[in-house]
């Protein structure tokens, strides 16, 4: 069953519950008076209609009967209704299932936040005045035995370790296309940036760099 069966089941079972207590107290023919009242009063708290909903629809109840709109017993319950639907914003009465891009992520309508004007720098360090780590929100050290601070992963941490076994196990034509392919997406990136990467590949294996870096030139002699 999902969730929306669920939804209307509860509402289901919540309306046969408060529909028969009512009838309890509520014979067709039957006169209203103060008692009538407070019984139904009594009736919708047990039932969780909640205080403050109870004491405004009751009190409409009291307001109706005192000026004659009614009168019996039967005519509470379509009254109640009209009461309840006067209440409720007819823009809340739509159930609207939330879009796909409906969420509090960067890109989400929800977001409570001013959008970052630059789209191609969410990340950080990034080089096009994007967002900036600040350590104005970082933690203040935490007595326990000695002082707690933030953990830095990359102390001690070799981060070029891992794709040199993978470079390493490329054959000679894998090698060939993981520098074009690179050296592709590279177009337009500024060239400071590209140096920068390169740096990266020269740490991760010096060929890694070299190919990259000739097919880049492979590049801009052709264009």
């Amino acid at each position: 069953m999902g969730l929306f069966d669920r939804f209307k089941k509860g509402l289901a079972q919540t309306r046969s519950k408060i529909s028969r207590s009512f009838r309890s107290v509520l014979p067709f023919g039957g006169k209203i008076d103060d008692a009538v009242i407070d019984q139904l009063e009594e009736i919708m708290l047990a039932d969780d209609m909640g205080p403050a909903t109870t004491a405004r629809l009751i009190g409409d109840i009291r307001t109706a009967y005192k000026s004659g709109r009614i009168a019996e017993t039967q005519e509470i319950v379509p009254f109640l209704k009209q009461q309840v639907v006067a209440y409720w914003p007819e823009s809340h009465r739509q159930l609207n299932r939330a879009d796909e891009d409906d969420h509090y992520h960067k890109d989400g309508h929800m977001r409570f936040f001013p959008n970052n004007p630059n789209p191609d720098a969410y990340y950080e360090p990034n080089s096009f005045e994007g967002p900036v780590e600040s350590a104005d929100f970082a933690e203040p050290p935490l007595k326990i035995s000695g002082d707690v601070s933030r953990y830095d992963h990359r102390e001690g941490n070799d981060d070029y370790a891992q794709p040199r076994a993978l470079f390493n196990l490329f054959d000679d034509g894998q090698k060939a296309r993981l520098f074009s392919n690179i050296a592709e997406a590279m177009q337009g990136v500024p060239d400071y940036i590209v140096e920068r990467q390169l740096g990266h590949f020269e740490k991760v294996h010096p060929d890694y760099a070299a190919g990259v870096r000739a097919d880049l030139a492979k590049l801009v002699e052709a264009a």
